[in-house]
């Protein structure tokens, strides 16, 4: 079968994890094309050699730490590239797909479903309204209309996947509205990530090892650089600083114990050698920590009700701790410091690793798509 995959591209977890899938596809025999935009799109064409581009959907902004919900809505809908519709129409009509897998494109899922062809909507986010329950009459208004509109989507979709465990370990499942309609058409996959990651990355000293990866939006700069300092306070734990677009080395110049990677492809090899990952409240990280059961400090963006819940179900479940804007290098520190000392949290994630669930996931959607045939 031909399987196109749209891919969004408002951080790189989607790519990630959609990088797995069509290896695996590949591998069973399919024809997989892949359309993205932006880093995504770039991820993409170095891993695989080639991608379509796409106009970007939505346009996130934010300052300090703090996603600013109003001004991305008003940047979004001022963005000309969602009229673009007949790009993504057109990608369609050079692929002929069998199948669309879209993650989280909405575009892409609508081109396909207009064109009659099957389609599969990745998810790890499906309940809207709360996303802008914080904010002013009129963003709620739109809330709500948001809401009415993903819950159209995803009740036309042929399958919905949730790249996560399945109930009660399900770390997104605050984020997601699952109406009867979606239900009997749901599958929890598993984590999405590359297994043939099998080595870590050799450890740079023989204490505790952190690895820092919060992203390339630089709005998070200013936890970035406390995070700096916290290095500076013991140095005793080794730190992994990986560099996102926005984030210079500047301030990182001259410490023993910091390495500084300006961008890795694949992050399992450092997840693995790591004692502890420091992350946002993105799904795709937090998944490919847990998966080899390693335990999180999450610093989810503030006002961002997705990541917040994210962040929340890790701590409620004994899996790391939330991290906060406000937090100083002290309190970073005492933070990291009880993660890991204690030994509950190694336990817990490394239950969830010995899930069957925590392999596989890529395998389990080739089944399904294959399936549709």
């Amino acid at each position: 079968m031909r399987v196109l995959i749209f891919v969004c591209g408002e951080g790189l977890g989607h790519t990630t994890r959609c990088i797995p899938l069509g290896a695996k596809l590949a591998e069973a025999g399919h024809e997989v094309s892949y359309a993205a935009y932006g880093y995504s799109r770039k991820l993409i064409e170095d891993s695989v050699g080639s991608a379509y581009g796409i106009p970007q959907e939505v346009l996130l902004t934010g300052e300090r730490g703090a996603l600013n919900l109003p001004a991305s809505i008003i940047k979004t809908l001022l963005n000309p590239a969602i009229l673009s519709f007949p790009k993504v129409w057109g990608v369609i009509s050079k692929v002929r797909p069998d199948i669309v897998v879209t993650d989280m494109y909405y575009l892409g899922f609508l081109a396909g479903k207009v064109r009659g062809i099957p389609t599969i909507m990745i998810t790890n986010q499906s309940m809207m309204r709360s996303f802008f329950e914080r904010h002013n009459i009129l963003v709620r208004f739109i809330g709500r209309i948001s809401e009415a509109f993903y819950v159209r989507i995803f009740e036309a979709a042929d399958k919905i996947i949730i790249p996560d465990y399945p109930p009660p370990d399900t770390i997104c499942q605050k984020n997601m509205r699952i109406t009867p309609k979606m239900k009997e058409k749901t599958v929890y996959s598993g984590p999405l990530i590359r297994e043939h990651s099998a080595q870590a990355v050799k450890r740079s000293s023989k204490g505790p090892s952190v690895l820092v990866m919060l992203g390339g939006f630089g709005y998070r700069k200013d936890v970035f650089m406390k995070l700096v300092a916290t290095a500076g306070l013991d140095e005793s734990i080794s730190y992994t600083f990986v560099l996102g677009p926005s984030i210079s080395r500047e301030g990182l110049k001259g410490r023993d114990n910091i390495t500084v990677c300006d961008f890795i492809k694949d992050p399992l090899p450092y997840i693995r050698s790591s004692d502890l990952v420091v992350t946002s409240g993105g799904h795709n990280t937090i998944m490919e920590a847990l998966s080899v059961g390693i335990p999180i400090l999450s610093f989810p963006d503030i006002h961002h009700f997705e990541q917040e819940n994210n962040a929340k179900a890790l701590q409620v479940q004994g899996l790391g701790l939330v991290g906060d804007y406000q937090d100083s290098p002290e309190d970073i520190l005492a933070k990291i410091g009880s993660i890991l000392t204690d030994p509950a949290f190694m336990e817990n994630t490394s239950r969830l690793s010995a899930s069957p669930h925590s392999r596989g996931g890529p395998d389990r959607l080739v089944e399904t798509i294959s399936s549709m045939k």
